[in-house]
Order: C-alpha cells, then sequence, then structure tokens
C-alpha cells in the first residue's frame, strides 16, 4: 500500500510539473559557463589501497579507478561510501612481441618472432588459463575475451574464435602445449629444468632448445625470456605470475621483471626490450579503429600504439596480410564493411596467428563520497569524464577532492596514459565530436556545432576521398593558469595549427591525423579537412586538443624563420617549397614582394607548404613561418607549468607539483553551461534546419524516465541491480528518492546549453 501511495505522488508531480511547463511554454534556464563546483583538487596516490584510505577517512570524494575485490568487499560495509558499478571498454592482454629481436638478445631471432615461430606463441596461449584469471585474479568482476576488443564489443567478434560459442582455438591445455613445443622445434635439451614438477605430465624434465633451424643459436638451451609484470594491478601480477610459473614448469627460461608504469615504459614501450607484457588498453568506442592503431604496421614505433606486431630481419612488416585486412577495417565505403573486414583481421591475427593473448575486460566498480552528488557513470568508462566534472557538487560547496594514479607526464601531446588525461582533460578542449554518456554509438555536438561528410577528388591522382567540414561554437575560450584570465576566442585557426603541430611531430595523437591532406579555414568557426583516403571513420578522425597559437609559437616548441626560393633555380610551381623545417604557421609569404593569400595562393598539404600558382621563371618567393622544434618532456619543451598549461578546458590550474597534485578553478569562459541537476541523459537535441543546425540539452521525458527507473534503488552496500548513480542529483546521496524525482520533473521541460 506505501508504495502505491508512493508512486502515485510521483506520477502526480511529474503530471504537474508537465502540465505546467507546457502550458507556459518551453523555458530556458540562464545557467553559469563553469563547473558546478568551482574548484578542483586532483590528488596522486601510489595505488588504490591508499585512495582508498583516503577515502575512507574523508579525505577525498572520488576514486579515479577501479576498486579491487578485496575493496569492494570492504566498501558494502561502508555506508559513507557509494558505489558505481561499470562494464568496462577496456582490454587486458599477454602482450606478446612478435619482433625478429629484442635489445637483450641483439641480432638473436627471437621465439616469439612472426609467422616462422608461431607455434611458440601457440604454446603460450595453450598455458594461459583465463577462466582461472577471473575467478582467481579478478574475483569474478570481469568478462572473458579471447580477441583484441573489449566485452562491451562482443557484437563484432569473429564467432569462429570465441569461447562462449566453443571454437576458441587455444583453451588452456598445458599437455597439448608441451606437444605443440616439441613439434615446432622447442624440444627438451640436456640442461636440468629446476622448475620442473615430477607431478605434472606436460611439466619438462630439461630446459627447452631452440630448434635446429634457428639462425643463431640451433639446438642450444633458451635464453631466457623477458617477462614483464606489472605489481601495481593485483589482476595482472596474478595472472603474470601464473603463466610465470607455468611457462618454467614446461621447461621455458624466464628472466621476470616487475614494476609499476613508470617502471615498464621505457622497457616496453619505448625500448621494445620484452618478451611478454602484463597490458592493458582503455579502448575507443569504436573496436575497428582501436585494432587498426594497436596491430598495423603504421603505427610500430617507440612510445606508439603499436608495440607487437614487429619486424622481420630486413626491418619490414611481419603481417603484410593482417596489414591489408585492417586497412580495408580503417578505409571502409560502410559501417558493415567495416565489421566485415574486422572479422576476417581478427581470424587471421589472433585465431591463427596469436599475435597476443586477449585475457579480461573488467566489470567493476569506481568508489565515491556519500556527499558528492550528480557524478555521471558513463557507459564503458565510469566516472571519469567531463559530465561529471560539469555537474557534480557538494553541498557544502567545498572542493572537489579527485584521487588518481601518479601521471607519466603532463604532456598534451606525448601523455599516452589514462592516468595523465585525467589531469589533462579538465584543462584542455578537444577538436573533435562529442558522445552521450549512455550510448556510446551516437556522435553529437559538443563544442563542434554541427559538422558534414563529403567527397573531394584529389588532382594528384584523380581519387575520390573524403572531406569533413566542422563547424565549431564562437563562446568558447582560452583560460590563463594561475590567473584565470580571459585569453583567446577558440576558432578554426586553432584547429588548424593543433592539427599540424600534433601531425608534425609525431606525438601519441598523430594518428588521429595520419591520413589528413590538407585544411581550410573557411571562416572563424569553419574548417574543412581533406583526407588522403575514402573512408566512413574520417568523419570522427582528425581529433585533438585545442593548442593557443601565441603560448605554442615560441622555442622550444616552435622556431620562426624566413626563406627564400627562386622560381626555376630551386622551387618548382605550382608545388611545395622545400622548407628546412616542418611548417606548423605562416606569418607571411610574398611573391616578388606582394603577399599571397593562404587557402587560395597556398597551403600546408600534407605537410609542406604548397603553392597552387604557376610563377614565372626568376620569381623571388620569401616565406616567413614558424616550424616544429621540441615538444616531448614531462611537460612540453619542460617548459614551467604556468607557462604551457592554458587551455580551453573546464577548468584552469591554480597550482601544480610534480607528480601530479594539480588545484584547479572553474573556467567562466567554457563553452558549455553548468548542467542543471534535472539533465540527466545529456542527450542533444537537434532542430531541423540549414547547416549549421542549432540546438540544446533539454529535460524531458526521457531524462524523468531514466531517473524513474532507479527509483528506490541505493549504491551504498550492495548496489541494487536498478542502481543508476547519475540519477542520485539531490540529498541524501546514495539513494534515488523523492527529491530527486522533484529535481527532475520540476524544471521538466527546460533547456538549457544552446547553440551561440
Amino acid at each position: 500500500m506505501v508504495k502505491r501511495i508512493v508512486l502515485s505522488i510521483l506520477i502526480s508531480v511529474l503530471l504537474f510539473s508537465i502540465a505546467a511547463n507546457v502550458s507556459g511554454g518551453v523555458k530556458v534556464e540562464s545557467l553559469a559557463r563553469c563547473p558546478k563546483m568551482e574548484d578542483l583538487i586532483i590528488r596522486p596516490y601510489p595505488d588504490v589501497w591508499a585512495a582508498y584510505a583516503a577515502l575512507k577517512a574523508g579525505d577525498i570524494d572520488i576514486i579515479g579507478y577501479e576498486l579491487t575485490t578485496d575493496l569492494y568487499e570492504e566498501a558494502i560495509n561502508d555506508t559513507n561510501i557509494v558505489l558505481a558499478p561499470v562494464g568496462d571498454l577496456d582490454m587486458y592482454e599477454f602482450d606478446l612481441n612478435n619482433n625478429y629481436t629484442i635489445h637483450s638478445y641483439v641480432g638473436i631471432e627471437s621465439p616469439l618472432f612472426g609467422e616462422k615461430r608461431v607455434g611458440f606463441r601457440q604454446a603460450i596461449a595453450l598455458l594461459t588459463p583465463k577462466d582461472r584469471f577471473v575467478t582467481d585474479c579478478c574475483g569474478g568482476f570481469a568478462d572473458r575475451i579471447d580477441l583484441p576488443m573489449s566485452y562491451l564489443h562482443r557484437g563484432w567478434r569473429n564467432q569462429s574464435y570465441w569461447y562462449e560459442d566453443s571454437t576458441y582455438p587455444y583453451e588452456y591445455d598445458p599437455d597439448a602445449a608441451a606437444a605443440l613445443l616439441d613439434a615446432t622445434g622447442f624440444v627438451q635439451g640436456m640442461t636440468v629444468n629446476p622448475d620442473w614438477d615430477n607431478t605434472l605430465t606436460w611439466s619438462a624434465e630439461y630446459l627447452r632448445t631452440y630448434p635446429s633451424d634457428h639462425p643463431q643459436r640451433p639446438n642450444q638451451d633458451l635464453d631466457p625470456l623477458e617477462v614483464c609484470i606489472r605489481d601495481d594491478d593485483l589482476r595482472r601480477l596474478c595472472a603474470g605470475n601464473i603463466l610465470l610459473d607455468n611457462m618454467l614448469k614446461m621447461g621455458i627460461p624466464c628472466n621476470p621483471s616487475y614494476g609499476d608504469l613508470h617502471d615498464m615504459y621505457d622497457k616496453v614501450m619505448v625500448n621494445m626490450n620484452y618478451h611478454i607484457y602484463t597490458g592493458c588498453w582503455n579502448l575507443r568506442s569504436s573496436p575497428a579503429l582501436s585494432v587498426h592503431a594497436l596491430y598495423h604496421d603504421d603505427y610500430w614505433s617507440q612510445r606508439g600504439y603499436n608495440y607487437v606486431t614487429g619486424k622481420n630481419e630486413s626491418n619490414l612488416g611481419n603481417y603484410p596480410i593482417l596489414d591489408a585486412y585492417l586497412h580495408n577495417v580503417h578505409s571502409p565505403p560502410d559501417y558493415a564493411t567495416a565489421q566485415a573486414e574486422l572479422k576476417k583481421a581478427l581470424g587471421y591475427g589472433w585465431g591463427e596467428l596469436c599475435i597476443t593473448i586477449p585475457l579480461w575486460s573488467t566489470r567493476s566498480f569506481w568508489a565515491y563520497s556519500k556527499n558528492l552528488l550528480g557524478v555521471v557513470s558513463m557507459a564503458g568508462v565510469g566516472l571519469e569524464n567531463g559530465y561529471t566534472f560539469m555537474k557534480a557538487y557538494k553541498v557544502d560547496r567545498t572542493a572537489i577532492r579527485y584521487a588518481i594514479s601518479h601521471p607519466n607526464a603532463m604532456n598534451i601531446i606525448f601523455s599516452s596514459w589514462s592516468y595523465d588525461y585525467q589531469c589533462l582533460n579538465r584543462m584542455n578542449l578537444h577538436g573533435g565530436l562529442d558522445m552521450p554518456p549512455y550510448d556510446l554509438s551516437i556522435f553529437q555536438a559538443g563544442f563542434v556545432q554541427d559538422w558534414d561528410t563529403d567527397t573531394w577528388i584529389d588532382p594528384d591522382d584523380g581519387i575520390n576521398k573524403t572531406k569533413v567540414t566542422r563547424r565549431f561554437r564562437n563562446d568558447g575560450y582560452f583560460a590563463e593558469p594561475v590567473t584565470g584570465n580571459k585569453k583567446a576566442n577558440v576558432n578554426g585557426s586553432h584547429y588548424f595549427f593543433s592539427a599540424w603541430y600534433i601531425k608534425q611531430v609525431e606525438g601519441w595523437l598523430e594518428p588521429s591525423f595520419r591520413d589528413v591532406h590538407h585544411i581550410d579555414v573557411v571562416n572563424d568557426f569553419r574548417v574543412d579537412i581533406y583526407f588522403n583516403t575514402s573512408s566512413y571513420w574520417n568523419t570522427y578522425q582528425a581529433n585533438g586538443p585545442m593548442l593557443p597559437i601565441d603560448v605554442w609559437l615560441k622555442p622550444p616548441l616552435a622556431y620562426n624563420t624566413t626563406e627564400t626560393f627562386v622560381e626555376g633555380t630551386n622551387l618548382t610551381t605550382p608545388g611545395m617549397l622545400n622548407l628546412s623545417g616542418a611548417p606548423v604557421w605562416t606569418n607571411l609569404i610574398t611573391v616578388d614582394g606582394d603577399p599571397l593569400n593562404m587557402f587560395t595562393d597556398y597551403n600546408i598539404v600534407k605537410g609542406q607548404l604548397g603553392i597552387f600558382a604557376d610563377l614565372a621563371d626568376g620569381t623571388v618567393v620569401e616565406v616567413d613561418y614558424w616550424y616544429t622544434g621540441d615538444p616531448t618532456g614531462y611537460t612540453p619543451g619542460n617548459l614551467p607549468w604556468y607557462t604551457i598549461f592554458e587551455g580551453a578546458g573546464m577548468y584552469y590550474a591554480t597550482s601544480f607539483t610534480s607528480p601530479g597534485s594539480l588545484t584547479l578553478k572553474c573556467n567562466p569562459y567554457y563553452w558549455m553551461e553548468t548542467p542543471p541537476l534535472g539533465e540527466i541523459d545529456f542527450l542533444w537535441k537537434w532542430e531541423n534546419g540549414p547547416k549549421p543546425r542549432i540546438g540544446c540539452y533539454g529535460i524531458d521525458i526521457y531524462d524523468v524516465v531514466m531517473q524513474a527507473y532507479a527509483y528506490g534503488s541505493q549504491g551504498t552496500g550492495v548496489p541494487d541491480r536498478k542502481w543508476r548513480p547519475g540519477a542520485d542529483v539531490a540529498p541524501s546521496g546514495g539513494k534515488v528518492d523523492i527529491f530527486d524525482i522533484v529535481s527532475t520533473s520540476g524544471p521538466y521541460g527546460y533547456t538549457w546549453g544552446g547553440t551561440p
């Protein structure tokens, strides 16, 4: 009876609110352009246990990564801690170095090398008890995977190589692993194996040897495998040690090394001096783009995405057939083709070649204080997203305190770890498309107000390629570090400069810009991006941070110079100028003293300056331009933080102490208005009309339904099945109750954050 009364009250409140708002017309809420909380403090902790202790003690409000199983069991007994469940878009795997050799054994063919030694990698897969990892190492907080994509991407899987269909070819079987090693020449030699276990049929009494066809060490004992195991993550430590124990018992000598991210970065990602690494990737919403970037030979590089597929003895890519499949994945005419080509790539690379060994995706819980309200638990991501930091608040108005792992660097160009971007993303604005938090299949307006995808014919080869138009909002501004002073209006020129800078220095974000041919800035807030390729995915490429031009056009980040060319001597037009540096910005180009117009007379094309006109012999061309410097370092160019942290993000930095203690204040010149409490789904509503279309966010029936679904659920203790942290917007926290419903139904029909 009580339940029926409560539901009747809810319905009455909702109907009254809707009727009132409809009769009076749609309301537009006037909101500040700033996160709801003025201050944010980001504090680094050595591990999740230290961060959890700080949360429990009341020193922080939110932990920036998932809990371990033991901490979850502890958290459900603390009524002041709220849990946010999330299935992550992540992939834990054993990274196998397929390269011909490694630095520890320079010139010695690796037992994991390419197609020639596929049997050895397959044997390692047969020694990998994935189900045990899920139960024993992850405590059940994981979903097993057999292909290099997150469990949430399972609709893209190749069903011929997936354990749920009983088709995975490398199910845990040590006896089969021993037989395969014997069959491929890695037989037992004469040296006693100190780890022999005579109770196991598959354990080797003697160390295994290189095959007789090995070019340097035929029939000699295997050199120890360099096995790199992360010890700052108990799950990876557990899985790595289990595999290590199995390999040692199998007669495969190993040299294990343990460490955290900082210990492993140079060894694995920079020097690639490893055989096996306990890796993890946070993946994109599209598995097609992730697999292409992680495993195509184009991305095999130090500090790059791909550190596994390797080169052969002639320094050519190991897997040209896989590269061909992945090329088709990256450049399909449509979605269906991308899916079909990806399934081919997965079957070849992981069903046959066993390039890496995918293990699990996490099903986890994030933890935060009951005093924190309005968080957004984004699908596949958790609480680490911009919606959370725009909307979350505390009733006492004190700063939100956010616990993260130590950043590896604070370099917006070269940082490659999620811990780094937990700081950097708070201060920077990106020039790509937005996604709502609960449906990652949708791209919607954000700072990019609208976009079109078209084609153009490249005159150099006559091929039809992709052209993408992006129209930016005109109400975003850079904020100066420390002071928060209003700086330049973010516009198309900033995108143009940022794109070429990122592309030229080949940093972590460069792959997104790799296929850009040229960019035209049509007006202050519109750019046309011309690609070298024709691909369905190009619409979502060329994304990166908007860099403030005045901050980055200075040594050591960039250098100014003037060069002179003479038609017929050191210049042939129309064509490219043979500049001494990679251009990112031009001050002035003159022809016999008369200035040329950018985008009509000249442009940066494929990373070089190109002149479009056919000049007469003897014409003098003078070029005043900026070229890329060296932005590497803990901060770009190792510049002081207060000179380089300028961004157009939702916050600006007020203090920073390495390795990641950061205090920030809200940027009142950010493009997005402060979200009202009643905004739950963050779905953008476009109005039909000419481009650029206008639109806004709005509180409508979908927000009410999401909250009503969660009504009565709680996130303290063991979270209810219907618990949605994003529906908990009003005090007291940790439960969705009548006060939360009123927060949404009261302002029903409000619109906010509209296009300027």
